[in-house]
């Protein structure tokens, strides 16, 4: 394995083609809301697990796309809040149309937002999250090398500001430098600072990935779920951590908890199905499989996994 994961942390994804069809209500009543507050008109759909919407012609929108930033979380977080995290993006295309002459123009600008960072920072402020969100971005795309747009996200925030997770960034690109003597010590600094933000913990603790220092991740993983105990997303880390570490049992033990405390989450339970596969406790796979399927009977799960539990027969 031994990918990095910033959004979603652990490999074994659980994409679904599920029908959206029951929830068909409140998307329109969602579009009808966002209408009727930001103007235009509004239509939905599905793209892959991305939800499209195409705005044309909402007055306020079109004339403040300098603060699209700002607002696309506004909508975001309206759109968790009604929907829930069945998508996990949103795709906002702004259109203008105009008529000149008899003739119809139309321009039209598209912001992506991603709806799973948006949920970890709902208890932050906007400003919080957009600077959070773009130096993660930053940090992305220097592990993978990509220092272009590395440095294109961080020039998108005010790179005077003391915020911790600008200067996470810069670690992540120094390294992708090869100036690794400044990178780790600006990761010792943010270690040192004894932070008590759990979300900027976790995010150090995926600096250490990319050198398969796992420990480190795993202790930093440990203490960001001590310091917000009700965040399922840090369990799901450290389970997935274990699970690169080859540590199969401990990582299902994580997956557990999760389970014990959202019965109908998905992604869990393939994940904890994965670890009993590992170890060759194929029953207790396939009983987890056999109630994913229950819980979303058009689930798209891989076709070896089906075979093994005896659903294509």
């Amino acid at each position: 394995m031994n990918k990095l994961y910033y959004f979603s942390l652990f490999s074994l994804l659980l994409f679904t083609s599920c029908d959206f069809s029951n929830n068909v209500r409140e998307q329109l009543s969602f579009l009808t809301k966002m209408s009727e507050e930001f103007g235009g008109l509004w239509n939905g759909s599905n793209e892959g697990g991305c939800y499209k919407i195409e705005i044309t012609n909402s007055e306020r929108l079109n004339n403040n796309t300098d603060s699209l930033d700002y607002l696309g979380v506004l909508i975001g977080r309206k759109f968790i809040k009604t929907l829930g995290l069945n998508y996990s993006c949103l795709m906002l295309e702004l259109i203008n149309e105009k008529k000149v002459a008899m003739i119809s123009k139309s321009t039209s600008k598209t912001k992506k937002i991603d709806l799973e960072i948006i949920n970890r920072f709902n208890d932050r402020t906007i400003q919080e999250y957009i600077i959070a969100s773009s130096a993660i971005n930053a940090c992305q795309n220097a592990d993978f090398d990509n220092l272009i747009q590395a440095e294109k996200w961080l020039s998108d925030i005010d790179s005077t500001l003391n915020d911790a997770f600008i200067e996470l960034a810069r670690a992540s690109i120094d390294r992708a430098r090869g100036n690794s003597k400044e990178s780790k010590n600006r990761i010792n600094r943010l270690i040192e600072s004894n932070t008590s933000d759990d979300l900027l913990v976790k995010y150090i603790g995926i600096y250490f990935i990319k050198t398969n220092e796992f420990n480190r991740t795993l202790s930093l993983f440990k203490h960001a779920a001590e310091l917000n105990k009700n965040n399922n997303e840090h369990l799901m880390d450290i389970g997935s951590i274990y699970f690169d570490m080859t540590e199969y049992d401990s990582s299902a033990l994580y997956f557990s908890q999760v389970i014990e405390r959202d019965s109908l989450n998905l992604k869990a339970l393939y994940n904890r199905a994965e670890c009993r596969f590992k170890e060759n406790e194929i029953t207790l796979g396939c009983n987890d499989i056999n109630r994913i399927l229950v819980i979303a009977p058009k689930v798209n799960l891989p076709e070896s996994i089906m075979n093994k539990c005896g659903q294509n027969d």
